[in-house]
């Protein structure tokens, strides 16, 4: 049968294990073999095909020394007795190419970037214009009652010149030769491959390299000299001149970084991946590469990334599916997850790779499953994929299965396309300006995402064409354009103000073989940046390509893919919006669909055509010429009103205020600890630090554990009694824990930590050092972090004044009190459970009729099990389960597991807004933001975010 024959191939080990997850594992502490392979043993029991060892802000280990090596050793020789690809992450943070610093030490090696100013002639300038009517003239000397703009060169200290082929080869020899020198004949057996990391050149300031004025003398004998200050100003030949400077730029980039990595991983026949940095925007990708779509050529699995919450940009996603499409690669990697914060949902997060996998992506990589979470590190752009996140235990194995089947389907098959969009990047470089407001091409950008919208919502396959691509790998034959692998059948024209000659004359010949072309919007008036008449015009109706398409679907906020392989012809449809969206499907001629049920493998009976998406929901789609069966309607319920508390895991009460006293010093006044860190880096103390950390507890709870991080602690006290450690955390040997119980009491109770407090040289360089971007402090360990302490056991924890939060699914408090638990639960967050994390089961009855039910758990949780009658149903990717089979008519007692997520434990708890939906170290810390003690990101009171399921 078909549909069994479907199952029999999704359920196949071999056909799936191109496309299991490739999580960055951030190799952050002193590294230790055992404990390394032990967390191998564990992402192979969730489910993972391989891992990036990947160097990250906390390690202590001497990046690419002979401990390193031999974890190294160890970990490529455990994933080969488990089956699974060890790849190696090619720098200590990021961006890729400076060596974790070695190369910055010699200043040749460094970037350049460019200022200028507008006054008086400069003579310590790198080059002055005098300023014209219309033009720029180049001087070396004051004009006379002359305005000058002056453009002044200068070296970057935190990053490299990568298009700089000779500090490539200097990259190149200190990583992958060096792992090639190690491991000789078997080298490729030992690591699968690279990921090289956001590479680019200069993306701070106006970037420039001693690279592009060879570059502009050998192709167009110019000294750049003599024109580069109309990267600055529009004065006559700009768009010319700025057209060739960011060609040449990106023409450098590929040439002397890109394939250099690539021609290097070819040769020793491993696969290089990795993303280039900025993917989702015209402004952002000319700022960093000039456009991604030609590296993805150099990619053996081309990749991108996907930062925070955010659906809606298609961009990123449909650029690196086109060129995977047109090179022929059918594995395609997002590196997704981070930014996203601690409470974001396993839902939220499907919708996320939904939306991307439906333009061709197919394998996951997790940001971030961290080897060790105490200190800096658990604030390192969470959330994370660790067992100290609760749902992870519940539901990691469930959800990393299904992608994998879902990459896989999309793996070996292809997009049924006969649509292009020239991509309009170049059109961009006329009028780009890096530190103009949306870098002077806002038109642009609102042109670009019209005409994606357009496109997406009108459900019109299609794919880009890059220029660069199209120059090597396009023609023109029998009216069709081919790029690649990939023939179409129609081109369109975005708005756009530039091409190049090589594109002209192949879409002229597209043409004039009867192709079909059709204008977006206004056409291009330059040619390479010079004036021109275009030639071409419209010669098909939108209609016309809208019935060229293999199907229709008749809702323009969802989105959708066809694509057909050995298992089928399927359509992927996802709803990315908030609302419930119903459509309907025409594909040919089916008569019905049958529906892929991911989660157990199996197909639904023959549906009809018109169907219902939840929000964040997607299906699988096999159209069928069966005759649909009947769909009976459910009602659906919700849990309402006051549960009754059946049980929960231990509480946890966090303590992030402390006064502190310096030597010889007196406690002050209760202060956040992120405001006393700010203060001690400031000043660059260094000595003995005395920590009181105070709560209130109404009870004296029997069950009580204090856990507090080694911050180069040398004494710990509980209401004035020295306590001394009885453990550790599961996995975290710097985090002790201390049994409190006989010293706390009713009323306030102390806790005082006497810590040896320093910062190294190098951590005031990466935070303070002028000039310094991100690279460094990518790699940056702090000496002492101060940390909150954590109490945890039988009791509950209540916030003190709660009030209203910004949105309905959050509040704020002044702080928290202990106190006995509650047996009914209307709000978990405000009936003891303000700072918890981990499983919670309440109890309630629903009336249900003879026709069965839906029942619906509303809130902010991550996973849900639902017992109705001695049966059980998990939810992971939906807020809704059919309990027909479980219930009887009449009255029901339900009992659902919650389990809720590190956000209220871990924070961030004073950021300026209350539920932001990118997270990084600075949303926690406000680093980069305090001036005396003082930041406009900070705010006293703590914000929480509600579960609010009943």
């Amino acid at each position: 049968m078909k549909w069994q024959n479907v199952i029999d191939t999704l359920r196949s080990p071999a056909y799936l294990r191109p496309f299991r997850p490739i999580p960055f594992w951030s190799w952050n502490d002193e590294l230790d073999t055992k404990r390394l392979c032990e967390q191998i043993e564990w992402m192979h029991e969730m489910g993972i095909g391989g891992f990036f060892m990947h160097a990250r802000g906390g390690l202590i280990t001497e990046y690419l020394g002979e401990d390193w090596m031999r974890c190294c050793d160890a970990c490529c020789e455990k994933a080969a007795a488990l089956d699974m690809d060890a790849y190696m992450y090619d720098e200590n943070g990021w961006p890729s190419g400076f060596a974790g610093g070695k190369l910055l030490v010699d200043e040749n090696n460094r970037d350049q970037y460019l200022t200028f100013a507008v006054g008086e002639y400069d003579p310590a300038a790198f080059v002055s214009y005098e300023i014209a009517a219309s033009a720029l003239k180049r001087t070396n000397a004051a004009i006379p009652g002359a305005r000058h703009l002056n453009v002044y060169r200068h070296v970057a200290v935190s990053t490299v010149d990568i298009l700089n082929p000779d500090v490539v080869e200097k990259f190149l020899t200190l990583t992958h030769r060096a792992y090639k020198k190690r491991y000789g004949k078997q080298f490729s057996q030992k690591l699968k491959g690279f990921f090289t990391d956001e590479p680019q050149y200069f993306r701070w300031n106006t970037s420039y390299s001693p690279m592009i004025a060879r570059y502009f003398r050998e192709k167009y004998d110019e000294d750049v000299l003599d024109n580069i200050g109309l990267l600055f100003a529009e004065k006559d030949g700009y768009e010319a001149f700025r057209y060739k400077y960011w060609s040449g730029m990106r023409a450098l980039f590929l040439e002397n970084f890109a394939k250099k990595l690539y021609d290097f991983c070819e040769e020793n026949h491993m696969a290089l991946t990795g993303h280039y940095v900025e993917e989702s925007s015209l402004g952002t990708q000319i700022m960093c590469c000039g456009g991604t779509m030609p590296f993805y050529e150099y990619e053996h699995i081309p990749g991108i990334d996907w930062l925070g919450r955010a659906v809606g940009n298609e961009l990123a996603v449909k650029q690196v599916g086109s060129a995977a499409a047109q090179t022929g690669k059918n594995r395609i990697l997002t590196e997704s997850f981070g930014c996203c914060g601690w409470d974001v949902t396993p839902r939220e997060l499907k919708r996320l790779l939904d939306f991307q996998y439906l333009g061709g992506v197919n394998i996951l990589t997790h940001h971030l499953l961290p080897s060790s979470e105490y200190g800096q590190r658990k604030r390192d752009y969470p959330q994370h994929y660790t067992p100290l996140n609760p749902w992870i235990q519940n539901g990691f194995r469930e959800f990393n299965d299904y992608f994998t089947r879902l990459g896989a389907l999309i793996g070996h098959s292809t997009e049924n396309v006969n649509v292009c969009l020239l991509h309009p990047i170049t059109g961009a470089y006329v009028d780009f300006k890096r530190n103009e407001p949306d870098c002077n091409i806002r038109e642009q950008e609102q042109n670009c995402d019209r005409e994606i919208e357009r496109l997406a919502s009108e459900h019109i396959p299609h794919h880009y064409v890059d220029e660069v691509l199209l120059q090597k790998m396009g023609k023109a034959e029998n009216g069709a354009l081919l790029c690649g692998a990939c023939r179409y059948e129609y081109v369109l024209i975005p708005t756009m103000k530039t091409l190049a000659k090589s594109t002209l004359a192949l879409l002229e010949a597209y043409v004039r073989q009867g192709g079909k072309l059709f204008m977006m919007g206004d056409a291009p008036a330059l040619l390479e940046g010079v004036p021109f008449r275009w030639p071409l015009a419209t010669n098909c109706t939108w209609q016309e390509i809208r019935a060229a398409q293999p199907y229709t679907l008749n809702n323009p906020a969802l989105r959708s893919s066809m694509r057909t392989g050995k298992e089928g012809t399927f359509i992927f449809v996802i709803n990315p919006s908030e609302k419930e969206q119903s459509y309907t499907l025409s594909a040919g001629n089916a008569q019905s669909v049958r529906e892929l049920k991911q989660d157990t493998v199996t197909f639904s009976d023959p549906l009809s055509l018109t169907r219902t998406l939840r929000p964040g929901q997607s299906a699988l789609l096999f159209p069928s010429t069966e005759s649909p069966v009947t769909e009976p309607a459910k009602p659906v319920l919700r849990l309402r009103g006051p549960q009754r508390l059946v049980s929960a895991t231990q509480n946890t009460l966090v303590i992030d205020k402390a006064r502190f006293a310096r030597e010889g010093e007196d406690y002050g006044e209760p202060t956040e600890l992120i405001r006393i860190f700010a203060q001690l880096l400031s000043e660059r103390y260094k000595g003995k630090l005395r920590l009181l950390y105070e709560f209130e507890s109404r009870i004296a709870p029997k069950d009580l554990t204090l856990y507090a991080e080694d911050m180069n602690t040398e004494r710990v006290e509980v209401n004035g009694t020295a306590i001394t450690p009885y453990g550790t955390l599961p996995h975290e040997d710097k985090v002790l824990k201390y049994d409190v119980a006989p010293l706390v009491r009713r009323g306030n109770n102390s806790i005082a930590i006497t810590v040896n407090y320093y910062q190294s040289d190098d951590v005031y360089y990466a935070l303070f050092g002028k000039g310094v971007t991100e690279s460094l402090r990518n790699c940056m360990v702090y000496n002492t972090a101060l940390e909150s302490v954590y109490l945890a056991g039988d009791f509950g924890v209540y916030p003190v004044n709660a009030q209203p939060g910004e949105t309905d699914a959050t509040l704020r408090c002044d702080g928290f009190v202990i106190d006995e638990r509650k047996t009914e639960i209307r709000e978990p967050v405000t009936d003891g459970f303000a700072t918890f994390a981990g499983d919670i089961t309440l109890e309630s009855e629903i009336e249900c009729g003879k026709e069965g039910c839906l029942l619906q758990i509303d809130g902010r949780w991550q996973t849900a099990v639902v017992e109705i009658g001695g049966k059980t149903r998990k939810l992971l990717f939906d807020t809704a389960a059919d309990v027909s089979d479980m219930v009887r008519p009449g009255k029901n007692t339900v009992r659902v597991t919650l389990t809720t997520s590190l956000r209220n434990l871990l924070g961030p708890h004073h950021f300026i807004v209350d539920e932001p939906t990118t997270v990084g170290p600075e949303t926690f810390d406000l680093s980069g933001t305090w001036v005396n003690e003082q930041s406009p990101n900070f705010r006293p009171t703590y914000a929480l975010v509600k579960i609010n399921a009943f």
